[in-house]
């Protein structure tokens, strides 16, 4: 999905390796749908292939995923990161549990040819599949790295089962991809659920922002709360420097110690405000549906649902990569996805300058912890929606939606700024 931030047409062509696959001119403020052919399918093993695509515009634009686009029970979204936002270094999120046999997985595309790309295990017990050329990497063993080089377009999949050999907890979070030129990195688990015991799984799939563009300072907003305090959200927090002591306040309140590569969950229905000493990652993930095992009707939606959403992932990007204009199309405009919401985070003194579709927001409900930001649940049932602020004003949008024991969630749009140059 593509939406022309621009006041310009935009011209958007869709190619893979062998040149374009489909082409499209969207209107100013319009979205427009590439659906894949089917040609492309990512491996279940690690290896190689040939499988990127790229979209390129003449205008500015916001790229999302859907996967698949219409409302099923194992569905997720992703934001696509520009060009000019692609890093080289990057560190992967997964949700891993015992007593589920499906693969965790990191994906990247080359952007330039002559790419080398090193993939580094993070976590003791960590282990990869073999595949290809490439042997299994065993990280209590020593063997925790692998080397590839691609060409432009080319992919690189490295998986995992969800236990080593000794039948421990098998986990990718915190691991690292290096390469030395830019890719477009996304991590996952193809049925996950979340948190453990609790049906039922789902896929997770998320591009991954490169280490550069970490912060110190982010919210932790749950989830349109359709069963506080019964179905919770879980943040994962992951070290990128050794000494990061993250500072949990608010409705929850935490002290969270990290070393480099180190992730920790943050497991609760309220919402908090993140900061920290040093630059750290921060994802999202949406519970399983059965922690709300009763029947829901959300306020923007005549239907019922049984067991609402179940597990997504996305990743949170800190306050000084807020944009100030975000445009959206939630659920594809697909009518199964019918339980579509935003969650909008900004600072209480800029409320007031803040539209939504021309529309002054409603009130906010204050972060606390100092925090002096607020936030508002908005449900959005037409096809497209814009967000707009003045330029100086930093407004947080994640969009996301569900149906019974089903659910996506993005980032409605990121910014580029390297907070952390040092990666």
């Amino acid at each position: 999905m593509v939406s022309n931030v621009s006041d310009s047409v935009a011209n958007v062509s869709l190619s893979d390796k062998n040149g374009m696959v489909q082409q499209a001119q969207v209107q100013p403020g319009a979205t427009h749908l590439f659906s894949d052919n089917g040609a492309h399918k990512m491996n279940a093993v690690t290896g190689l292939g040939d499988d990127g695509y790229v979209i390129e515009s003449d205008q500015v634009l916001q790229v999302f995923q859907y996967m698949p686009p219409d409302g099923t029970v194992t569905a997720d979204a992703s934001i696509v990161l520009p060009g000019p936002a692609l890093g080289d270094r990057h560190r992967v999120v997964t949700y891993n549990v015992h007593n589920n046999n499906t693969w965790q997985y990191a994906a990247v595309v080359a952007t330039e040819d002559n790419t080398e790309v090193t993939f580094t295990l993070a976590q003791p017990g960590s282990e990869t599949l073999a595949g290809g050329s490439f042997q299994a990497l065993s990280y209590d063993m020593g063997m925790d790295v692998l080397v590839a080089n691609l060409n432009r377009l080319d992919t690189l999949v490295i998986a995992g089962h969800w236990e080593n050999v000794d039948a421990e907890l098998n986990e990718f979070s915190g691991s690292v991809i290096e390469s030395d030129k830019p890719i477009a990195v996304y991590s996952g688990k193809q049925l996950a659920n979340i948190p453990e015991g609790q049906c039922c799984a789902d896929l997770i799939a998320t591009s991954v922002p490169p280490t550069s563009v970490y912060g110190t300072e982010y919210a932790g907003v749950r989830f349109l709360p359709v069963g506080q305090p019964g179905k919770y959200d879980i943040w994962r927090v992951i070290g990128n420097e050794d000494g990061t002591v993250i500072e949990l306040t608010g409705d929850y309140q935490d002290t969270i110690m990290l070393d480099e590569g180190e992730f920790a969950d943050i497991a609760t229905g309220d919402v908090f405000w993140a900061a920290a000493n040093k630059p750290f990652g921060m994802a999202h993930f949406m519970t399983g549906g059965s922690l709300l095992p009763m029947p829901f009707q959300p306020y923007d939606c005549p239907d019922v649902l049984q067991n609402p959403g179940d597990p997504a992932v996305g990743w949170v990007y800190p306050k000084g990569n807020w944009l100030n204009r975000y445009l959206f199309s939630p659920g594809t405009g697909s009518s199964l996805w019918c339980h579509d919401h935003v969650t909008i985070v900004a600072a209480l003194s800029d409320w007031d300058q803040i539209m939504m579709d021309g529309q002054p927001l409603p009130d906010p409900t204050p972060i606390g912890g100092g925090s002096n930001h607020g936030y508002v649940y908005v449900p959005v049932p037409n096809p497209s929606h814009e967000i707009v602020a003045p330029p100086t004003v930093g407004v947080e949008v994640s969009v996301y939606g569900f149906v019974s024991h089903g659910s996506y969630f993005y980032p409605g749009g990121v910014g580029l700024q390297e907070l952390n140059p040092a990666g």
